[in-house]
């Protein structure tokens, strides 16, 4: 078999997934039962932390809130995908664990400029969020 056949079917324009790296001591933390604030107090870089607490503010429905802890959970993502050698596009795929949280933090700062009337933002988050993984935003909304 040629070498070629393993390049069948691939976009070679494509870059590979982004994966970042798991955070393991937030994880336990979130085990552990700390709270959301907690989190975000202990590891502010974490978007899974900020994710968490827009979700919290968005199902109580404060509305600023959840935006504003989206937006952060969002470019505190931005910088770990960087980090992660992401030069600002392909995929972020949701099936990873670990980019869940800035996954999520997308997702709800779509929601959440919606919510404000921010349409031009909620478009551009949009084609983001299934730029990133066609299947984030259906896995998230079904939580």
């Amino acid at each position: 078999m040629s070498s070629d056949a393993s390049l069948v079917g691939k976009n070679l324009m494509q870059p590979a997934p982004t994966q970042l790296p798991e955070e393991s001591e937030v994880l336990a933390r979130i085990e552990a039962g700390d709270l959301p604030e907690d989190l975000a107090t202990r590891f502010p870089k974490s978007s899974l932390a900020w994710a968490l607490m827009a979700e919290d503010a968005w199902a109580e429905g404060r509305t600023i809130d959840a935006y504003a802890y989206a937006r952060v959970g969002y470019h505190r993502g931005l910088d770990s995908l960087r980090a992660a050698g992401w030069r600002g596009a392909g995929p972020v795929p949701y099936a990873h664990e670990p980019n869940r949280g800035f996954l999520r933090a997308l997702y709800l700062l779509g929601q959440a400029s919606a919510a404000i009337g921010e349409g031009e933002e909620v478009h551009r988050i949009d084609a983001f969020l299934v730029d990133a993984d066609p299947t984030a935003k259906e896995q998230i909304s079904r939580g």
